[in-house]
């Protein structure tokens, strides 16, 4: 879940069904936002529909809801109201400070006219109003202790951990893809397995944290659960998997990872169905193989250090991966490397 989600409940050219369909979910999107200590602003013409329907009204009465109005003037002069509702007090004291101080239309939104009407909310805002959103992130974030008071831009906070010793029945966990509710105790159980996948792979090595600033200069990588089910309501197979947040900062062509081409894959079919028959007699087969864990198989060959999951944790320690990761930039590569040595190794011609 983002820090800060920005998005508009004002819908456009759509039926009265859908209108509040899409209301309701951006109201639950919101709730979620508040529910789990972070924040959202919603942008919408005061005049729209969507600021009377119950779900929003039933927002903007909760007490931590601000709604700050604004009247902006066109280049036609003609009035516009539009309203921010957020839940991040310093955010919404910019917000007020910066529209009292400008009225004009093109100081507050681009020129909708020159944009796709389909583009995100957050790219009508004119740059001058994204410095103002920004500004009053960075504020909340200081005050809420999740960012240096002396650092410039805002820092994104650590990730909501899951104590395994103080797991509630009770908790909400969503899935990381369709966003649904997840039966809590099916996702401990998949955490529990995947990190008796990475002892079992011994896929990183425990080592001092000052280790990580002598070999790299830069603090160990941050990791994440993206938790997703596989299966269905009816039928969940949850799936937890813990992942390296490496960003990509800039091109490298060393940790390049070939991927072949649909077009490989329509031949192959295409051959299979036309020749039917191999030279010796034999009735030509494709096999798909779907590995296990793939990239926990490859060596790591760079130094690359990460945060310990909280499930793992030691005072003063990070882990130094002695295997590939989900998340970091080299691990297709290192499996590429891994079954290609398998495979020629098995007399395959590469």
């Amino acid at each position: 879940m983002p820090m800060l989600l920005i998005a508009s409940s004002a819908g456009s050219g759509r039926n009265l069904k859908s209108m509040c369909d899409h209301v309701s979910g951006c109201v639950d999107l919101y709730t979620r936002q508040r529910d789990s200590g972070r924040y959202f602003l919603d942008v919408q013409p005061d005049c729209a529909a969507s600021a009377k329907h119950p779900a929003m009204q039933s927002l903007l009465q909760c007490e931590t809801s601000r709604a700050i109005p604004s009247q902006t003037r066109t280049h036609a002069h003609v009035n516009r109201q539009f309203c921010f509702v957020t839940n991040s007090p310093y955010l919404a004291s910019e917000l007020k400070a910066e529209l009292t101080r400008s009225s004009e239309f093109s100081s507050i939104f681009r020129e909708c006219s020159q944009l796709d009407r389909k583009m995100h909310i957050s790219a009508l805002l004119s740059p001058r109003l994204h410095a103002t959103v920004l500004r009053g992130l960075h504020e909340q974030l200081k005050a809420d202790g999740k960012a240096d008071p002396f650092s410039i831009g805002t820092v994104c906070c650590e990730e909501p951990h899951f104590d395994f010793d103080e797991w509630s029945s009770e908790q909400e966990v969503f899935d990381d893809s369709t966003g649904a509710k997840l039966p809590p105790q099916l996702v401990q159980e998949a955490m529990l397995k995947e990190i008796n996948e990475y002892k079992k792979h011994q896929v990183y090595v425990k080592v001092p944290r000052s280790e990580a600033f002598e070999v790299t200069g830069k603090p160990p990588i941050s990791v994440r659960w993206v938790i997703v089910n596989k299966g269905d309501d009816q039928n969940p197979e949850i799936r937890a998997r813990l992942v390296a947040r490496e960003v990509k900062r800039d091109k490298r062509t060393d940790l390049f990872a070939a991927t072949p081409p649909l077009e490989a894959k329509k031949f192959l079919f295409s051959h299979v169905a036309t020749q039917k028959v191999h030279k010796s007699g034999k009735p030509l087969k494709i096999r798909f193989i779907d590995a296990v864990r793939a990239h926990f198989h490859a060596d790591a060959i760079r130094d690359v250090y990460i945060e310990l999951p909280e499930q793992d944790a030691e005072p003063g320690m990070v882990g130094k991966l002695a295997r590939c990761m989900y998340g970091t930039r080299d691990a297709a590569q290192g499996w590429e490397r891994f079954y290609t040595k398998v495979l020629t190794q098995a007399g395959f011609v590469q």
